[in-house]
């Protein structure tokens, strides 16, 4: 029986991957053309890796540069500059934000994402969600440290808990615990298709709970 409920963030509450996709862009357009290139491809394979990663790689990689902390701290912050307000003024994928309000105390709910924890909090509050959370996790944290956590301090096991992911990493993180993995398809996901439980929205986000509590076979709902 689902009891817990782990939603990614970026492609999964909130339609904010294109607000990203273009802060990442923006930022090594400098580099050339080529290169804002590549970074942007790598971004929209590699969803739920945090940013301080991706510059680490995009500057000792694909640019061949060494880079330090400061620096990439520096590079972070410049990008969630770009990037807060934006997210601010995005809509909430289709179905999110009732499902979320219409459930929150029937099961517990988590965030679990890359961005930086503090950043992440924050857009919660503004965008008024923050409260239907038990839990709101972001980086320098990874995400199997996120189900870690939530399993031990809310007493819970891998069959109560339903992890909602838009990307391979998402992927990765519900199957190294064993859990339910639900994808959100879009745009960016389509290497997700094949997954046994699917959707392109939260819409009905419960009637997928249902069809798993009911251990039913495959079934992708458009």
């Amino acid at each position: 029986m689902v009891n817990a409920i782990i939603f990614d963030f970026d492609g999964v509450i909130l339609e904010s991957i294109n607000v990203k996709t273009k802060a990442f862009k923006k930022l090594y357009e400098p580099y050339g053309s080529d290169i804002s290139k590549r970074v942007v491809e790598h971004h929209l394979e590699n969803g739920g890796v945090s940013r301080f990663d991706k510059i680490k790689i995009y500057h000792n990689i694909f640019l061949g540069e060494d880079i330090d902390e400061k620096k990439i701290q520096k590079i972070a912050q410049k990008f969630s500059e770009m990037v807060v307000n934006e997210i601010m003024k995005v809509p909430f994928v289709d179905g999110a934000k009732q499902f979320i309000e219409d459930n929150y105390k029937r099961y517990l709910m988590f965030i679990s994402s890359a961005t930086p924890t503090n950043e992440l909090n924050f857009i919660c509050k503004q965008r008024k969600i923050a409260k239907y959370f038990q839990g709101i996790f972001g980086s320098p944290d990874s995400k199997s440290k996120h189900i870690s956590s939530i399993i031990t301090n809310y007493s819970l096991n891998n069959r109560e808990i339903v992890f909602i992911g838009d990307s391979s990493s998402d992927l990765d993180a519900a199957n190294t615990h064993n859990l339910t993995f639900i994808a959100r398809l879009s745009g960016v996901s389509n290497n997700l298709v094949n997954e046994k439980y699917t959707l392109s929205d939260l819409n009905k986000l419960d009637r997928i709970i249902s069809i798993i509590n009911n251990n039913a076979p495959r079934h992708v709902l458009k």
